[in-house]
């Protein structure tokens, strides 16, 4: 993992996302605070999240400068899953409205149809096949790699339809996991998640079509299966 203070923008939808990583202390967190505080006034956005995932440490000082860009934003939140962290943040001054997240459920909760990637289709064809519907619901995707090898990726669900669904990344370790994988034509899949209208969560059977790196951004498109 990274010791030095960076950061780095990438984006969901219309929901832009701010990923830090190292360790974030007073003495040199001013260029990361700017880096935020820059993009955020010129493109004047709406919808911030701020991901933790890849921090090492961080001390108060930083942490009340981090969130201060984050006043401006109407939607925001920090996505943090690490106790320490979580216990910091949930025992420092926040901005008014913000979130902390402890997973994509959160997310989805806080930010709906915001996180929709607009006009993404899952496989050629699908424009005049199936009807597309904008969600925005977590999933959870499990493949035996090797007898000894399993991958679980969960990410967000930005495009449902009767043929399958398009996801994005997050969680940069998922994204990562999925980016390592070279083929995954002869591998058994299962996506877990709750449909719209649905009472709990389903299990389907699903072919991996591809996956997309946009710039830092990870999505994959996947078929269900008939069964």
């Amino acid at each position: 993992m990274i010791a030095k203070t960076e950061v780095h923008k990438r984006k969901i939808g219309s929901v832009i996302i701010f990923d830090l990583y190292g360790d974030l202390t007073d003495g040199d967190i001013d260029t990361v605070k700017e880096f935020i505080e820059r993009n955020i006034q010129r493109g004047g956005y709406r919808n911030v999240i701020l991901n933790t995932q890849n921090v090492l440490h961080v001390d108060q000082l930083a942490l009340r400068k981090i969130l201060v860009p984050l006043e401006r934003p109407h939607r925001k939140a920090v996505y943090c899953y690490s106790p320490e962290l979580l216990d910091m943040f949930l025992n420092t001054y926040l901005p008014e409205k913000m979130n902390i997240c402890k997973n994509e459920a959160e997310i989805s909760t806080t930010f709906g149809l915001y996180l929709v990637e607009k006009d993404k289709f899952i496989f050629k064809g699908e424009r005049r096949k199936n009807q597309r519907i904008e969600v925005a619901v977590p999933v959870t995707v499990r493949a035996e790699i090797t007898p000894t090898e399993n991958m679980s990726v969960t990410a967000l669900i930005t495009n449902l339809s009767e043929g399958g669904f398009f996801a994005e990344c997050l969680d940069l370790q998922a994204a990562q996991a999925l980016r390592s994988v070279r083929d995954f034509r002869n591998l058994s899949l299962r996506a877990q998640f709750k449909p719209p209208l649905a009472e709990q969560q389903q299990t389907f059977d699903v072919e991996m079509l591809r996956t997309e790196v946009t710039s830092r951004q990870t999505g994959f498109a996947a078929k269900f299966l008939k069964n």
